[in-house]
Order: C-alpha cells, then structure tokens, then sequence
C-alpha cells in the first residue's frame, strides 16, 4: 500500500471488470452535474472494455453558469475534490471519475464523468472496499 496525496492505493493490480457500469449510469451522473446549465455543444460518450466515459463541451460558458456547474456538483456530497492539475479539476465519487477542464484562451469547459479500469478514484474505492471485507 502507499499513499499520494489524499488517495492510498495497492501495489497489486485489480483487473476485474464485473463492476463496469453501463453508459446509462454514466449519464445519470451527467445529467446531475449539468443540471440547469444550458445544453451542451458537444456531447458524446466512448464504451470499451476499460472504459464507459461521457465528454461534454461548453463553447464560452460564462462565469455565472461556471458557478452553477461547481454548485452542482458540490451540493451533491458525493463528489469528493482530488486535485486541480493540468488535466483540470479532479473529483472522485466511488469508482467514478469526474474532470473539468477549462481552456484559458476561448472560455471553453470540457467535462468527462466516467468511469477507468485503471483510474485512481477505481482503485481508491476498491482498496477501501477490500479493506472492508477483511475485517468483517
């Protein structure tokens, strides 16, 4: 086991893709992150065996709609803030992974909820869930 920053995770590699949620989950989640904001200009999702993604681009959000995009995802209490890096804003909840992205130069927010094979926030949540049968 180690630990970075907030997240802790197993050196073994956990390769079991039961778990894999449909595309269906994945936009139940969407729909509660834009909920509000108006509709997207580019929505479309990806299906693979390590990955069920839903990308999202706003051309020009303006801040006021920003604002009510973090709210959305704040007031939830689900969404667990991991980091702000290069790739954008990173948040966690179970197995899912949430990033918003935003281009400096044209105002343009990108948003990708999905959830990874290979994802911290995966294997976060199955450290932590492990963890929990072993001592029961």
């Amino acid at each position: 086991m180690y630990v970075t920053g907030n997240m802790k995770f197993s050196l073994k590699n956990y390769d079991d893709r039961e778990d894999m949620p449909s595309i269906n989950d994945i936009y139940g989640l969407t729909d509660q992150v834009i909920k509000d904001l108006p509709s997207p200009d580019k929505i479309y999702h990806r299906v693979k065996p390590e990955v069920v993604s839903v990308y999202i681009t706003y051309i020009n959000l303006d801040n006021k709609q920003k604002e009510k995009l973090i709210k959305n995802i704040e007031s939830q209490r689900k969404w667990v803030f991991l980091d702000n890096n290069k790739d954008g804003m990173n948040y966690c909840h179970n197995q899912y992974h949430l990033v918003i992205y935003e281009e400096a130069i044209t105002n343009d927010v990108m948003i990708s909820i999905g959830w990874s094979q290979a994802s911290k926030c995966r294997r976060t949540y199955l450290n932590i869930n492990q963890g929990k049968k072993t001592r029961q």
